[in-house]
């Protein structure tokens, strides 16, 4: 499976790849770029960018514990998903719909995201979503 995003491939690819994909590329990437990929994945091989390889090396290299690594790669595919909800300024009860689970369920990730990224409150959780989505979509600030 190859997939095609707009989301930022430096966050998304590793991630992708763990869930079972054999390519990740960015929507932008010209036809010439997607037909390469699909060719290397038909091969057996596994796709990503340059750039993206160049950064999961050095990630390999640097991040040898949990601690040193990004804040947001502990966070689960779930606590992600809501963490970057809350930084669109998505409340509780809809990301509760939205992820088709019990309002509980959401507190029980924001309980958790806190502690991995070892926030002291709500409001400090807010702020820190609220960075992590501006970072990460510079173009959709106000």
């Amino acid at each position: 499976m190859l997939v095609l995003s707009v989301h930022d491939e430096s966050l998304y690819a590793k991630r992708s790849l763990r869930a079972g994909a054999k390519g990740y590329l960015m929507k932008r990437e010209a036809t010439g770029k997607v037909i390469e990929a699909l060719r290397k994945i038909l091969q057996g091989q596994f796709y990503i960018s340059e750039a993206v390889a160049q950064t999961v090396t050095a990630k390999f290299v640097e991040c040898s514990s949990p601690a040193t690594c990004s804040p947001t790669e502990q966070l689960s595919n779930r606590e992600l998903a809501v963490f970057e909800m809350l930084g669109r300024g998505i409340g509780t009860r809809r990301i509760a719909q939205t992820l088709n689970v019990n309002i509980k369920t959401v507190q029980v990730y924001c309980s958790r995201i806190k502690e991995k990224l070892n926030l002291g409150n709500w409001t400090d959780l807010l702020r820190e979503a609220v960075c992590h989505y501006e970072a990460q979509n510079p173009n959709n600030r106000p």
